[in-house]
């Protein structure tokens, strides 16, 4: 509404529609996705990742408590062999709690590499994503290496390979998402408009 120099007052009207305001963009007001999705129905890679690396983290800390607990429970067998005066046991005891130590080492860092893909994906940053594909795919070679090299039977390969799958799942959510990220598709500002899943809500 203004006044015009006679005094009266007109309204006028404006075809001119605002823009949406840079911050608070709705998902909706950034376009249909362009990105893929995991195994093309399950959900964006940025989420397959996060969700492998938090599987990943629970897996090896399984396998690290138990190390743990072997530990305990060589420690407790040397000190009672000790007590009693039987040291006969006490080389093999030493030994089994020295693997258990040397395991949990192993599975402590497995949980700090799981992790990295954790922070990657949610930092969208290039280098943590890229040292956790080199790993994968290391770990990957060595796990089929070893179904071959050291099985003397097809049962026991076929059972190897499965255990070397979890690590092509991470492979192929991996580059899904370094590539996207390279492409300029996923990112901090994109994500809403990336954001997907077939089972839940994604919470952007």
């Amino acid at each position: 509404m203004s006044k015009n120099e006679e005094g009266e007052f007109s309204v006028q009207f404006s075809s001119t529609v605002a823009e949406p305001p840079a911050d608070g963009t709705k998902p909706s007001e950034l376009g249909a996705r362009q990105g893929g999705t995991y195994f093309a129905f399950c959900c964006d890679f940025r989420r397959a990742v996060v969700v492998l690396g938090i599987l990943g983290v629970i897996w090896q800390g399984i396998y690290f408590a138990i190390s743990i607990v072997a530990i305990i429970v060589g420690t407790s067998a040397q000190s009672e062999d000790t007590d009693n005066g039987d040291g006969s046991n006490n080389g093999a005891a030493i030994i089994l709690t020295g693997l258990a130590v040397l395991f949990a080492i192993v599975f402590g860092l497995a949980m700090c590499f799981f992790g990295l893909h954790i922070l990657g994906a949610l930092k969208y940053s290039k280098c943590m994503l890229g040292c956790a594909l080199v790993l994968d795919t290391i770990f990957f070679a060595i796990q089929l290496w070893y179904a071959f090299a050291t099985s003397d039977n097809g049962g026991t390969v076929a059972l190897n390979i499965v255990f070397a799958v979890p690590w092509l799942l991470c492979i192929y959510g991996l580059v899904g998402l370094v590539k996207e990220i390279n492409s300029g598709i996923m990112s901090e500002e994109t994500y809403p408009r990336e954001a997907y899943s077939c089972c839940c809500l994604p919470n952007v």
